[in-house]
């Protein structure tokens, strides 16, 4: 299952990068970065997805799924030094305050008997 999605994504990002000309062939010292990267971002976070679904209440889940990209920005402002615009911080103070609006307006539903 992992080295399928790792191909699709690989064929996914290929042909994308391919129609926009984008295609950049990464240099040799990059490649055990991109090899770790794939493996931690495909095995891993697939591993750590199913088991978070068996432990936690699906609320939680969709709340932690929200902030991920919120997440993967602030991980790439410290990995990469890159710099937000102000749509791309007011688009993730939106997404933070949907997720504090949900987040405490938790109304538990009425059980039925």
């Amino acid at each position: 299952m992992c080295i399928r999605d790792r191909l699709t994504s690989t064929a996914a990002i290929l042909v994308f990068t391919t129609v926009t000309g984008n295609l950049a062939w990464p240099a040799k010292a990059a490649w055990p970065y991109i090899l770790l990267a794939g493996s931690v971002d495909v095995t891993v976070s697939r591993f750590l997805y199913y088991f978070a679904l068996r432990r936690l209440k699906l609320t939680v889940h969709t709340i932690l799924l929200t902030l991920s990209p919120v997440l993967a920005i602030l991980w790439s402002l410290l990995l990469f030094d890159s710099h937000l615009t102000a749509r791309q911080i007011v688009g993730g103070l939106i997404v933070l305050a949907g997720v504090l609006i949900v987040g405490l307006r938790r109304n538990p539903r009425p059980q039925i008997k």
